[in-house]
């Protein structure tokens, strides 16, 4: 009976060693993982524990609808447009020992700033010239609302890959 108690416990203080470890982690706006390891000492039981946090959560954000205006503490530049996330897949890369997920979304509007003209996003996102970057620029942003949504996602250890469509 000592043994499940102490076993309770110790489950009971990781847990809320783990909550700190994201309060930190969204209060400071950390994604580096080699920043997060040395400054919690987290080993490979740690990151399989957020991983499988984050993925519980990602589940979640399928299917639902985000604007970047409603996340004015990170930096989009002159983007502002809205997206759906239609579809999640999670595999495990077995050639770096990653967890990937595949993210699909659909940018429904918006508008971006290019060379002092404003532009509808999806136009922009086909121009022959700027089309490319547009879309990475994008892609970027959805990663980065993802990984502010679910803290718990470890770069380095969680890849997130989005396609996206305008």
């Amino acid at each position: 009976m000592k043994q499940i108690i102490r076993k309770i416990l110790k489950e009971d203080k990781k847990e809320k060693y783990y909550q700190r470890v994201i309060d930190y982690i969204e209060k400071n706006n950390i994604w580096t993982p080699a920043t997060i390891f040395e400054i919690f000492g987290l080993g490979e039981e740690d990151v399989e524990y957020f991983q499988g946090k984050a993925l519980d959560r990602l589940n979640d954000l399928e299917g639902m609808s985000f604007d970047s205006n409603d996340y004015k503490s990170l930096s989009f530049g002159s983007y502002e447009f809205e997206f759906e996330i239609k579809k999640m897949v999670d595999f495990e890369s077995f050639y770096y020992g990653v967890r990937e997920i595949e993210i699909e979304v659909v940018v429904t509007s918006g508008i971006v700033d290019i060379e002092g003209e404003t532009i509808d996003v999806m136009t922009a996102a086909k121009d022959k010239f700027h089309g490319w970057e547009v879309q990475l620029e994008m892609q970027d942003c959805v990663a980065d609302i993802i990984r502010y949504l679910i803290p718990e996602i470890v770069p380095g250890k969680v890849g997130l890959d989005v396609s996206l469509t305008a």
